[in-house]
């Protein structure tokens, strides 16, 4: 279970505005504080999506748009 940060659920929920979320991979680079969130998202019209998320030192970013 992946636990989020109220930083990232904010910026992903705030910026994009995604409810139908699929899964959530959680990735932590070694010996840092960096850690990475994809988030893949399924509509009701069977597209996808996908969303990165870096956070390092209690900043957080979106890393790409799709």
């Amino acid at each position: 279970m992946v636990v989020l940060s109220s930083a990232v659920l904010t910026l992903i929920w705030d910026k994009n505005k995604y409810a139908n979320t699929k899964r959530i991979e959680e990735s932590k680079k070694y010996r840092t504080d960096i850690t990475i969130y994809e988030f893949y998202f399924v509509f009701d019209d069977c597209t996808e999506s996908r969303k990165k998320i870096k956070s390092e030192n209690g900043q957080v970013r979106l890393l790409n748009e799709e």
